[in-house]
């Protein structure tokens, strides 16, 4: 499993660097921004999120959000050349954050059981995904409006993860088939994603336990169902 897990984290890495380029600008700039330009891009990322959040994608425009920032003219397109480049840049930034946050539980919990490993990355996902539920919920709400460069790399992205808890569910139930694996690995992030959308954080239930819920949902259900299972129901 290391070797297999680490070259995915090689491909973390990969689309990391793909996003950034070599002076951390976004891979949509067509310059290299100034430090104060990369916070100026972060602030109206935030201010995006949080208008579509409230209003919905489809009354969002570069007019409101040049309005709402108290931006003058045409500045917002220094920035932005469109409204579509502006929501990548929201869910890729959020999603390379988010890759990060769960490669960085899996590798604090390198000698813990696999069934240890996915829980830690199940509660970095939603402990995330809950501190930028603006984010979160533009990703799942507004993919269909990216141009086609902004759904390959969403896309991507997600792919990756994917395949991350993948293997960790593999090393957890070793007689699983991979595809099944892979089934299992996209019910978990698609059951994460939508939770964050109504967890709530002072509920009965917190993060660490539900993180446990999920994980032993996820293994007993690959164990029970996901050996051989016929027809090879595809993943890709």
């Amino acid at each position: 499993m290391a070797n297999r897990a680490t070259a995915i984290k090689a491909r973390v890495a990969a689309h990391k660097a793909e996003q950034r380029g070599s002076a951390g600008g976004p891979v949509t700039s067509v310059y290299t921004p100034k430090p104060e330009t990369a916070l100026k891009r972060r602030s109206i990322r935030q201010t995006a999120a949080r208008m579509i959040a409230e209003k919905g994608v489809l009354r969002a425009t570069m007019q409101g959000f040049t309005r709402a920032m108290h931006l003058n003219g045409m500045s917002l397109y220094y920035y932005y050349s469109s409204r579509e480049e502006l929501l990548a840049d929201i869910m890729v930034e959020h999603l390379d954050t988010l890759m990060r946050r769960v490669c960085d539980a899996y590798d604090l919990t390198e000698a813990a059981t696999a069934e240890q490993r996915l829980e830690a990355m199940i509660g970095a996902f939603l402990g995330f995904a809950l501190t930028e539920r603006n984010e979160h919920r533009l990703m799942l709400r507004s993919g269909d409006v990216l141009d086609e460069r902004g759904r390959v790399s969403v896309r991507g992205r997600y792919r990756v993860l994917a395949d991350l808890f993948a293997e960790v569910l593999l090393a957890a139930v070793p007689v699983a088939a991979p595809v099944a694996a892979k089934l299992a690995a996209m019910s978990v992030l698609g059951t994460l994603s939508c939770a964050a959308l109504w967890f709530r954080e002072d509920g009965p239930v917190d993060v660490a336990a539900y993180a446990r819920m999920l994980t032993g949902m996820a293994v007993v259900g690959l164990a029970v169902a996901g050996v051989d299972p016929p027809g090879g129901a595809g993943a890709d």
